[in-house]
């Protein structure tokens, strides 16, 4: 079935690194601004890993081939978009060649908007440059330290750029010395951090390290805490982005709240105003400094900047901090809807708060009152704007005023009261916290389980194409993705890391599902998708669809896309999944190539047959000793393991010991005469059912079936005492020795002769 239907603003969202705190965060805003303004979104997600990751560090980069992932991109062209949202800050520095110009230039046929970057078009970006100089003039200015150095991000990204143009300004206004080494760059990975010990190495007496991001930061905490020196007090460590874990950290992380949930919102809606014909759209962001424990700022002061006992809390004053609080949790305040709701329903709480602590005539039952704290805190971290909430922010709002409240009470009865309450409010948030983390953790850890499985099951259809890529699908469905398309080229496509990618100019849908129906399509039926016919044509015409795109490849095969209509915390386990199917494919077309040449042996076979045929009068024996050759034994030894089949049986080899020396010194006849003696002794030791037969000039081997204990010591001994007793009486003037070795084996159906004779070296 192939029906097309076009409707709704399509964007498309290029991102690199969806794995890390700032494009998820960013994903989550764009995600959340196309459920407001009912849009169509395709994610096209890049480079999820850096050159930096110890996994690649350890197992070396010559068969690392990311490379292909950011092929993902190209795709924009076939996507049936009506514009682009280009996260140029997480995909430049992760690409073959970082030029903005070139890579821009491959969507000339699409309108975009540039994110973290100038652009003589569209662009958002954060006000880089005055967030990192607030911080750098707090820990220079403030604090008084003289020795700062800088983990600045990737050379060429505009955003670190910025953010090392304002350490060198404040530096110099301030007379301070930059040492050579001062400034070192990473990459905005947590890999980067581990950068902080060669600095520390190099300049023990170091003060503070200002990191370009909170990731940076996150990785030099975990070097000082691997070196057991403590951040804020032997060394003061700054982010940039506050992240959702620069709060928890410990101690709680200074930064700058360049929010990515707030960026991505205002991106889409610029998107979507841009399709419906507004003009150029140039937007910086301020960035609010966020100042915590890590620079060396102890906060000890709690309530007393609040003057508590001319507070005297009125409705009046709950209704203001209902707005202070949510201009602090709401990540989003361009988003007018969020914000209204927000305020409304923190107002509410607090008002039901303040009654509960204030009103000496309401009569409440403590369940009642703990249900009702329960539903109104609900409405705000778990409501239709929860994911743009911060609850751990809410929670640190709330206490201050517990705090407050408690402190200027005098009354012990109100003070019980009110850790009640705070109690209840504080065993909620947390539950929803531990709850977020416990489900996303369960969901992570049961799609890790089941991927195994699908590829069991994918595997298992290797041979079926069509229903392959049904199971595909239906397995997606199965871990909650709300549909999928599978969509492939029409051959593999070579993409090797030395040579420019061409992206194909059409590819095709082989299978995909929806709320309506599921399909895998025939090679022949499969429709097309090219620049007329984009994949936004099979999008469902009600609801809208947010679509992560991922591409499919293992090695330098390329195999075309997966899109899955997941939530941005699904990325993960969808981008697992590309992965496996990648590797799937790959099979699939081994095996194709496996059973062509299958049907070209079965041709050959034949005349084979006939050839050996024709050489089956060649001797199966060995002329000089009348014992099989390797031929013979070949043939023979099949006859043994059937005859003998399940039980214990042995290879035993023999190598003549200084045959050359012997022809070299005493002549060829002697030579002969050795080899003799050797095969002599060697079928002396066999049994009337054994083998013993010459494969080489001078290596032997025979087959002996028993279940003798000690077989192999006893063996070995009865060769040695056999030549020993030959070397008596031969009156010859050299010894004739045999190096020997035995090998246990259980006779089967299934045996590989020139298997074992490659081991044979070893075994001897």
């Amino acid at each position: 079935m192939d029906v097309r239907v076009t409707k709704k603003v399509n964007v498309g969202v290029l991102v690199g690194k969806a794995l890390t705190y700032h494009p998820q965060e960013l994903v989550q805003g764009i995600y959340q601004a196309a459920k407001d303004y009912d849009a169509n979104v395709v994610y096209i997600l890049g480079t999820q890993r850096t050159k930096d990751d110890d996994v690649l560090n350890e197992l070396g980069n010559a068969e690392n081939y990311d490379y292909q992932i950011n092929t993902v991109y190209d795709y924009s062209n076939l996507a049936g978009l009506d514009v682009l949202i280009i996260s140029y800050g997480t995909i430049g520095v992760h690409l073959a060649v970082n030029d903005k110009e070139k890579f821009l230039q491959k969507f000339s046929g699409i309108p975009y908007i540039v994110l973290e970057d100038e652009h003589d078009g569209n662009y958002i970006i954060s006000d880089n440059y005055q967030g990192m100089r607030t911080i750098l003039q707090h820990l220079v200015k403030d604090h008084g330290y003289q020795k700062v150095a800088f983990l600045a991000g990737p050379e060429g990204n505009l955003d670190a750029e910025q953010r090392k143009q304002a350490y060198l300004d404040v530096m110099r206004e301030q007379g301070l010395d930059i040492p050579e080494g001062y400034i070192c760059y990473g990459d905005f990975s947590t890999a980067s951090g581990a950068i902080i010990e060669e600095l520390l190495q190099k300049f023990p007496d170091l003060e503070a390290v200002a990191c370009a991001n909170d990731e940076m930061a996150l990785g030099a905490y975990e070097t000082c805490r691997r070196l057991k020196k403590r951040v804020g007090e032997e060394l003061a460590i700054t982010g940039y982005d506050n992240c959702l874990l620069a709060e928890d950290m410990d101690p709680p992380l200074t930064t700058v709240d360049q929010s990515g949930f707030d960026m991505g919102y205002r991106a889409m809606k610029a998107a979507v105003k841009l399709v419906n014909g507004s003009e150029r759209i140039v937007m910086k962001i301020p960035a609010a400094f966020c100042k915590r424990a890590s620079c060396g700022c102890m906060i000890q002061k709690k309530l007393r900047s609040m003057r508590i006992d001319n507070l005297g809390y009125t409705m009046s004053h709950v209704e203001q901090k209902a707005v202070e609080i949510v201009d602090k949790i709401v990540k989003n305040k361009d988003n007018k809807c969020l914000v209204e709701t927000t305020t409304k329903n923190v107002d509410e709480l607090l008002h039901y708060m303040y009654e509960l602590y204030t009103n000496d005539s309401i009569v409440i039952r403590a369940e009642e009152q703990q249900q009702q704290l329960v539903y109104l805190i609900r409405r705000i971290i778990s409501g239709d704007y929860g994911k743009a909430i911060t609850a751990s922010v809410l929670l640190k709002e709330l206490r201050s005023v517990f705090q407050t409240f408690y402190a200027r009470e005098e009354q012990s009865d109100k003070r019980c009261r009110i850790l009640m309450i705070s109690t209840q409010v504080e065993e909620y948030v947390y539950s929803c916290l531990s709850r977020y983390k416990e489900q996303e953790y369960s969901a992570y850890r049961t799609h890790c389980s089941m991927n195994s499985f699908f590829e069991r099951k994918l595997m298992e259809n290797i041979h079926d194409e069509q229903q392959l890529f049904y199971n595909c699908v239906k397995s997606l469905k199965f871990m909650g993705m709300r549909g999928a398309m599978v969509c492939v080229t029409k051959e593999p496509v070579l993409c090797k890391p030395d040579e420019e990618w061409s992206c194909p100019k059409e590819i095709y849908l082989a299978a995909t599902y929806n709320s309506e129906e599921m399909i895998a399509y025939e090679e022949k039926d499969r429709p097309l998708i090219d620049r007329e016919h984009g994949l936004s044509s099979f999008f469902e015409a009600d609801d809208s669809q947010n679509y992560m795109t991922f591409p499919l490849f293992s090695a330098e095969n390329h195999y075309g896309i997966l899109l899955c209509e997941a939530n941005p915390e699904e990325i993960s386990s969808a981008y697992t999944y590309s992965i496996t199917l990648g590797n799937v494919l790959r099979f699939m077309q081994l095996s194709k190539a496996e059973k062509l040449v299958q049907n070209k042996l079965q041709r050959s076979r034949r005349l084979l047959q006939e050839k050996n045929k024709v050489l089956s009068f060649i001797s199966a024996y060995d002329e000089l000793t009348g014992m099989l050759n390797r031929r013979g034994f070949g043939e023979k030894a099949f006859e043994f393991t059937k005859k003998n089949l399940g039980k214990q049986a042995y290879f035993v080899f023999g190598d003549l010991d200084h045959l050359k020396e012997i022809n070299d010194k005493y002549g060829h006849q002697d030579g002969d005469y050795a080899i003799i003696q050797c095969a002599r002794v060697l079928n002396s030791n066999c049994g009337k059912d054994d083998l013993v037969g010459r494969i080489g000039g001078d290596e032997f081997i025979m087959m002996i079936a028993s279940d003798g204990k000690n077989f192999e010591e006893q063996i070995i001994q009865n060769i040695k005492d056999a030549f020993a007793e030959l070397n008596k009486s031969s009156g010859k003037p050299f010894y004739v020795e045999a190096s020997v070795g035995v090998k246990a084996f259980i006779c089967e159906e299934e045996f590989d002769f020139s298997g074992i004779l490659q081991q044979s070296d070893k075994i001897m």
